[in-house]
């Protein structure tokens, strides 16, 4: 199983909807953090401390981080990698029309090997 497959089985289980950073200060001097859905209908977690500390790009990378783009950048990811699969054959059958198969394969199908090959091991 990749990376990929396990990214798509915790997007499918996680609550949708968008997600929210809310922090707040309370009058006892204590921060409040929760991360909730879009439409405040579900607190997805929270933390209670004198000073809580997240960026505010860390907290926005988060928040965007909802199940659906998560699933559609893997749809899209399937997609390229099925284009690739495709038309690898047909850039193989160009470089051997060429005459210098070496030099082609290395410059054509290289990049789209590694391509293909990276993200089954964890790397994409």
């Amino acid at each position: 199983m990749t990376d990929r497959d396990n990214l798509r089985k915790l997007a499918e289980k996680a609550t949708p909807g968008k997600r929210i950073w809310e922090k707040n200060l309370s009058c006892d001097d204590y921060d409040y953090l929760y991360l909730t859905t879009e439409n405040d209908d579900h607190i997805l977690g929270s933390a209670v401390a004198h000073e809580i500390s997240v960026s505010e790009e860390d907290a926005a990378f988060v928040a965007a981080c909802d199940p659906a783009t998560i699933i559609a950048l893997l749809d899209e990811n399937n997609r390229l990698r099925e284009a690739l699969s495709n038309a690898r054959p047909l850039i193989e059958k160009w470089c051997h029309y060429q005459g210098d198969t070496k030099a082609l394969f290395d410059e054509y199908l290289g990049p789209i090997d590694a391509a293909l090959e990276g993200g089954d091991d964890g790397e994409g």
